[in-house]
């Protein structure tokens, strides 16, 4: 696609071919599986085939211009802009999540590297000590990700 490729760039899955990688070219691409690293960990390529891509650990991640500083905890998700990262604001893929703040004037941040998915439960709270119930009380018998008293 012309992009040069560098490490920092998230990327993913070819469905076209299935032992190649291509920058993630989408927000929330469901095909993410890592980060070009000039050091990883875990590599999930031979170094025959390319720069490294880390498959988990700590990696910085390049992050697309113009948006809202990254803060600590943030999960961090691909972009339409090829190989560069963004906050992900909803549920879906993401490729980790922010372990320092992003600085004024960089577009880099570091991340713990864990490609999944995000899944906010109803009523847009994050289960605390596992369950949490719509009224924000603790519910040990409710089931993870959903409130209390529903299905």
């Amino acid at each position: 696609d012309g992009a040069t490729i560098s490490p920092g760039m998230i990327v993913q899955f070819d469905v076209n071919n299935s032992l190649a990688f291509k920058l993630a070219d989408e927000p929330y691409s469901q095909h993410i599986s890592g980060v070009i690293s000039e050091n990883p960990s875990v590599m999930l390529n031979s170094p025959a085939e390319g720069m490294p891509i880390a498959l988990t650990g700590r990696v910085k991640v390049n992050l697309k211009p113009g948006m809202p500083l990254v803060k600590k905890g943030d999960f961090i998700t691909s972009s339409d802009i090829p190989g560069l990262g963004q906050v992900a604001e909803k549920m879906g893929t993401v490729v980790g999540f922010a372990i320092s703040d992003q600085l004024v004037g960089n577009n880099e941040v570091e991340i713990l590297l864990q490609p999944g998915r995000l899944f906010i439960p109803s009523g847009n709270q994050i289960p605390v000590e596992g369950k949490r119930s719509s009224d924000g009380i603790s519910n040990p018998d409710a089931p993870l990700g959903r409130t209390a008293g529903k299905n």
